[in-house]
């Protein structure tokens, strides 16, 4: 029981390490960039938003929203199924809100 418990989380792991599926609703956004350190990069304007299909971040994953100052904000929705698990790292410089209907799990070593 407890191998095929492993096997399971394993191959579902990667379906929850970076946000996938990002549409452009509002204001001036990037496509989402994968740097070579592994972190996501969405860079943005003042005033931003975007549907996402999922939006986790895995443990040890870096999520930065590079925004045009500390005055900026980027909502961001997310339309797909499954709720969304941050256990790694959120970090921008100016203000993010996340929406999704399906729930938010903010995992205890998760840094926002």
């Amino acid at each position: 029981m407890l191998r095929v418990c492993s096997v399971f989380l394993l191959a579902i792991s990667p379906l929850l390490s970076l946000p996938t599926g990002m549409q452009n609703v509002e204001g001036e956004v990037s496509a989402p960039i994968l740097n070579e350190d592994g972190s996501l990069l969405i860079k943005s304007g003042h005033k931003s938003s975007a549907d996402w299909e999922s939006f986790s971040i895995a443990p040890g994953e870096h999520v930065i929203f590079e925004q045009a100052s500390v005055n900026s904000s980027f909502l961001n929705r997310v339309i797909g199924n499954e709720g969304s698990e941050l256990l790694g790292r959120l970090s921008s410089n100016g203000s993010i809100f996340l929406i999704n209907p399906n729930g938010i799990l903010i995992g205890p070593s998760a840094e926002i």
